[in-house]
């Protein structure tokens, strides 16, 4: 059996009659029950771990990702329609987003979404993803990645930039009742909830932050200050071993002291994070902070002599 063929088989058992994933029927129906709600609103979130999509009608399921491929599956639970998607593409929405669309139809098809004529207001802002670590040490993780630089256009759609960079353009947020949008890019069709501040999707909240870019730049400050830490040793290395093979002697100054202290601090602190990295990274990240460990580490035990 496929990996296709294994998502359809469990999307299938969902939406049969005789349900072979649960002794009791009932359970299937607690399990279609709503557990969240988008903001104050009435529109489901989730149920029990399966996501809603709000097409024409309400649709349950659940999106997958990993470094080469993008999956959904989805399914109507009143009608029993389903649909299963695997691309071997990351990211992928125009099959994955696109097909349902024209199988469940849009939001806006829906009886009540279609005429809203209320003023959409201006979304733009930095948003920061609350699918991560937000509160403790390791907190400056969530500034790392998943930023969400929105910029309106002159024609109503937005912008993502960072630092003047455009990385995707053509966005649309189409209101279709207060607070409640469409966001359409690139293929893709999202519900998404906006109110005071916060955006909501089906599967994470972004947090318009109040200092807008700042805690980006911060971080990815401290990790190129860490670079350049990096770069001195490597050059004090160098000449070190070029004194060696001239056998020529080296006093210390001030400044050398001063230097090698500041590494010594950005040393420690690094290591620091990079414990709290071990222990909230996926495997690839793990993989990346050990072996970057080792070579500072040996980097400046070498250092230490020069």
């Amino acid at each position: 059996m496929s990996t296709l063929g294994d998502l359809s088989k469990f999307g299938q058992a969902f939406v049969t009659e005789d349900c072979p994933l649960f002794e009791n029927d009932s359970t299937r129906d607690e399990m279609f029950k709503a557990t969240s709600y988008f903001g104050d609103s009435d529109v489901t979130k989730t149920c029990h771990g399966l996501w809603t999509e709000q097409r024409k009608v309400q649709t349950l399921g659940h999106g997958g990702n990993t470094g080469g491929c993008t999956a959904e599956l989805e399914f109507d639970p009143i009608s029993g329609l389903g649909i299963a998607v695997l691309t071997n593409e990351p990211g992928e929405t125009a099959f994955c987003s696109g097909i349902p669309v024209l199988l469940y139809g849009s939001l806006s098809d829906r009886e009540g979404y279609g005429s809203f004529d209320g003023t959409a207001e201006d979304i733009s802002g930095v948003y920061y993803t609350r699918r991560a670590i937000i509160d403790g040490a390791a907190s400056a993780s969530q500034y790392m990645g998943q930023i969400f630089p929105l910029s309106k256009n002159d024609d109503g759609t937005y912008s993502v930039k960072i630092l003047g960079f455009t990385f995707a353009d053509g966005i649309e947020f189409v209101p279709v009742a207060p607070h409640q949008y469409i966001y359409k890019d690139n293929g893709r069709e999202k519900f998404v909830y906006i109110k005071d501040g916060v955006l909501e999707l089906g599967f994470m909240d972004n947090i318009r932050s109040s200092t807008g870019i700042l805690p980006f730049a911060s971080i990815w400050g401290f990790i190129l200050f860490g670079i350049v830490c990096l770069l001195t040793l490597i050059i004090k290395l160098i000449v070190h071993i070029i004194r060696k093979i001239r056998k020529s002697d080296k006093r210390y100054t001030t400044a050398d002291k001063q230097i090698l202290s500041q590494q010594m601090i950005f040393a420690v602190s690094g290591i620091i994070y990079a414990v709290f990295l071990l222990y909230t990274a996926g495997a690839g990240g793990r993989a990346f902070v050990t072996v970057s460990c080792i070579l500072a580490t040996l980097l400046g035990i070498v250092s230490l002599a020069i």
